[in-house]
Order: C-alpha cells, then sequence, then structure tokens
C-alpha cells in the first residue's frame, strides 16, 4: 500500500498554484501523488476525487457495485465490474490507477479499466485481451493501439500505474508515469464536452486470476490547447575528423510519440570548404526524405562555406528527426563541429 505524501512535497513536485492544489486535496488522503505529477506536469489542477479502497464507498460506485473490497483493495473477479456516472468525461480529464491485471494477455482475456459505456459506443482506455491495448472510440471513430511491449513484465502479479489523459486535442495513455501512446482528437474534439460515460473498471472473461485496484484517481485540469515544453536539450559534435572518414552520423535525436519538437538554433562549422566530401551537416527527416537545414563544407560539390548558424526555428512533428553527419575524404585532418539545441513539447 502507498504512504501519505506531505503537501509540500506535493507543492515542490507539482508546478500549480497553492491555492488550487490546497482546494483540489481537500478531503483526500493525497495517496502517491508523484503518479498525478507524472503525468499532470505543468497541467492546473482544478478538481481532484480518489477512492482508496479504505472502505466501500456506495456512493462514488453508484451505476454497478461488483467485486469486493478487503484490506484496501477492490477485487474484482470473472464477470465483475465497478462503475461510476459522478464524475463525466471531458477535455481536461485524467483517470490514474495502481493497479494489476490478474492474468496474462492471451485469447479469450476481456479486461478494462478507462472511461467507457455499457452500450459500446464509448471507450477511452486500457483493454486487456489476445494483447493489451490503448483504445479510444468514440461512436464509428475506433483506434486500437497495440502497447503489449511496454508493459511491464509483472503487469498480471504486480501493481503499476496506468493513466489516461484526455487533453484539448490529444489523449495520452501512460504506464508507470511514461508516455506509451497517444492519438489527436481532431474531428472528435467536440465530443469531449461534459459527455457521459462511466468510470469502468472491469473483468469480463472467464480466466482464472482477479483484477485488483490499489486506488483510483479522477483529476480534472485546464486542457491545453497548445503544447508546452518539457524539456530542453543541447546536441553536439566537436574535434578532428581523421583523414578517410566516411560518412558517420555523430548524433540523432527522434520526436517520441504524442510529442512535438522545436529546434531552436543550430551551427555548423568545418575548418576548410574547398575540398568536397569535407563537411558537417545537421538534416531532419520525416521518416522518408531526408533534408539538409544547415552546413559547413562542400558535400556533392555544394558549397556550404566554413560557417553557418541557422536564424529561424523549424518544428519537428512526432516520429520525425534531427541528426549531425560528418566526411572527410581528404588526405589530411580537418576539424569541424555541429550543434543543435532542441526544445521538448508535450
Amino acid at each position: 500500500m502507498s504512504t501519505n505524501i506531505q503537501l509540500d512535497k506535493i507543492l515542490k513536485q507539482l508546478d500549480i498554484k497553492q491555492s488550487e492544489l490546497r482546494d483540489a486535496l481537500r478531503g483526500t488522503d493525497s495517496r502517491d501523488l508523484s503518479q498525478l505529477y507524472d503525468i499532470l506536469r505543468g497541467r492546473v489542477v482544478r478538481e481532484f476525487y480518489e477512492d482508496d479502497f479504505s472502505t466501500d464507498d456506495a456512493w462514488l460506485w453508484n451505476k454497478y457495485r461488483g467485486g469486493t473490497v478487503s484490506g484496501g483493495v477492490l477485487i474484482l473477479s470473472n464477470g465483475q465490474q465497478r462503475g461510476s456516472t459522478r464524475y463525466l468525461i471531458n477535455r481536461g480529464s485524467a483517470l490514474i490507477a495502481k493497479m494489476k491485471w490478474g492474468i496474462t494477455a492471451q485469447t479469450g482475456a476481456d479486461r478494462r479499466f478507462g472511461w467507457g459505456s455499457s452500450l459500446g459506443s464509448l471507450f477511452v482506455g486500457f483493454r486487456l485481451t489476445d494483447a493489451f491495448y490503448a483504445v479510444v472510440r468514440i461512436a464509428d471513430f475506433l483506434r486500437s493501439i497495440d502497447i503489449t511491449a511496454d508493459l511491464p513484465t509483472d503487469y498480471d502479479t504486480a501493481f503499476h500505474y496506468y493513466g489516461i489523459i484526455i487533453d484539448a486535442r490529444t489523449v495520452y495513455f501512460y504506464i508507470d508515469g511514461t508516455l506509451v501512446a497517444s492519438t489527436p482528437l481532431a474531428k472528435n474534439t467536440s465530443y469531449f464536452r461534459d459527455a457521459s460515460g462511466l468510470i469502468w473498471l472491469r473483468n469480463a472473461d472467464t480466466i482464472t486470476g482477479d483484477m485488483e485496484f490499489d486506488y483510483v484517481i479522477i483529476a480534472y485540469f485546464t486542457p491545453r490547447e497548445n503544447l508546452v515544453p518539457t524539456s530542453q536539450s543541447v546536441y553536439s559534435s566537436e574535434g578532428t575528423i581523421a583523414s578517410g572518414t566516411a560518412s558517420t552520423e555523430a548524433w540523432k535525436y527522434t520526436v517520441p510519440e504524442g510529442k512535438e519538437a522545436i529546434i531552436e538554433t543550430a551551427i555548423t562549422r568545418i575548418d576548410t570548404d574547398t575540398v568536397d566530401e569535407v563537411y558537417f551537416i545537421i538534416e531532419i527527416s520525416d521518416g522518408v526524405a531526408l533534408m539538409p537545414v544547415i552546413g559547413a563544407g562542400q558535400k556533392s560539390s555544394i558549397i556550404y562555406g566554413v560557417s553557418n548558424e541557422l536564424r529561424t526555428k523549424i518544428k519537428l512533428l512526432s516520429g520525425s528527426y534531427i541528426r549531425c553527419i560528418y566526411k572527410n575524404a581528404d588526405h589530411c585532418n580537418h576539424f569541424g563541429m555541429g550543434k543543435a539545441l532542441i526544445t521538448e513539447l508535450e
């Protein structure tokens, strides 16, 4: 079982106004909010609710009340489910559980955690069947992402953290605080405005092994229309390139799924531009085609000069990358460099 965390520590971890956080936490026991921090970083919490299953809360679980609460844990055996319509699904919603699935992915499995509808027209959450999926289903729109490879090895027998965030334009899925999948809302964004839907914990199969929940957290935050910076890094290569060095990748940054990045600036330099195939070049790719952004030296008879600096910011989308390459086909050594400042957005 997790332990309480002091309010001052929470305030230090979470970049949230103190008055708003105190209001959000009033009346709760604040179980392991480091997980809330991991997936809500930078977002302002407006409301915060939690069931730690210290008692069997009949008010919260007003739709389905299957399962047994024992020792601070909710146990769902085969054919049992818990459901609540007390808290609506909105843009700016987060749902987090510390739980274990009880079985591995296999034929015949059918277990869920997320927001859903008994009619089957809505489900946003995690589903365990023959594989493990992050699912967004809204009427006729369905995206089901296989994230089995991202599961902890002991997900069937040990407690782990599973989180879902519905932001202004994207749904994010987290396991143990790590982003494992995301999908844009696009045309369906307007649906998430006080939409009906259950907080749904469901064990619908007949395979031996109970689902168990240590706690469930529901949080509402101010949705972000735009991605915000979460980290900034300098990628750099500098030094002597030995004569006869073939084309070499000095460094590479790939934008993670669900994120974007900004190339704030980039610099390339080399001590000559008079010899072909002696260069430092920074290029970007969408995963299909490569395009040089900035360079120094000479490649394929194209002369870049001995020093260049990128002065216009470039946005990189999820899955695209930036890299630096160098080469020295000359008979003597040369000195060069390639650097870039990257801001990652989420």
